[in-house]
């Protein structure tokens, strides 16, 4: 296939690391803190969604005391979501979890006898 473009991938490469020095070293203006935030609050969403499945598994708990783990847990979780969303530019996401905290809200008020 002679006539096929092929890709350039050394322009590629180059756009890849062009914050990197020629030894894979990051500039000196990105401190290691920054480096760490940002780790921490990618992996925020892990935690964030194992707080709402187990938060989910009590909701549905025939037990008061589970149900009442889980209104909480589920704040938690919506407080979680809404850090990670912040981070990640996710407007929508953030707005979700407000609306979904304020149901959980109300529904746990509504059910007080």
């Amino acid at each position: 296939m002679s006539g096929a473009p092929t890709p350039n991938r050394s322009r590629s490469v180059k756009a890849c690391t062009a914050s990197f020095d020629s030894q894979g070293r990051a500039p000196a203006s990105v401190s290691l803190e920054k480096v760490h935030v940002m780790d921490f609050m990618n992996l925020l969403q892990w935690p964030a969604m194992a707080v709402t499945v187990v938060a989910a598994w009590y909701v549905a708990s025939s037990h008061k005391g589970k149900r009442n783990w889980g209104f909480w847990l589920f704040l938690v979780s919506n407080a979680l979501w809404i850090a990670w969303g912040l981070y990640s530019s996710a407007p929508a996401l953030v707005t979700l979890q407000v609306c979904l905290a304020a149901l959980n809200i109300r529904g746990a008020l509504k059910a007080q006898p």
